[in-house]
């Protein structure tokens, strides 16, 4: 993580250095854990990431499909 600015509020943004995501200290928009389990098996599964929105509505979408991304990345590095 790296310092990446401030909101327009004042808070501290940061920055993954890996994922490239945005962070804000003292968010509360952070995920179960048991559902970013169940959203990771459903994402293993092939299940597109649209109708996993539906099912969880406070998830981005756009997080889904970078989750996606990597996932399959990962199991092009196993089997490749």
């Amino acid at each position: 993580m790296s310092r990446y600015g401030k909101t327009a509020a004042g808070l501290q943004k940061y920055q993954c250095l890996t994922c490239r995501r945005l962070f804000v200290a003292g968010s509360d928009h952070l995920i179960d854990p048991e559902q970013k389990k169940i959203i990771m098996s459903l994402l293993e599964q092939d299940t597109l990431p649209k109708i996993i929105r539906k099912a969880f509505p406070r998830i981005s979408l756009r997080w889904l499909y970078e989750l996606r991304k990597r996932i399959v990345s990962n199991e092009e590095k196993n089997n490749g």
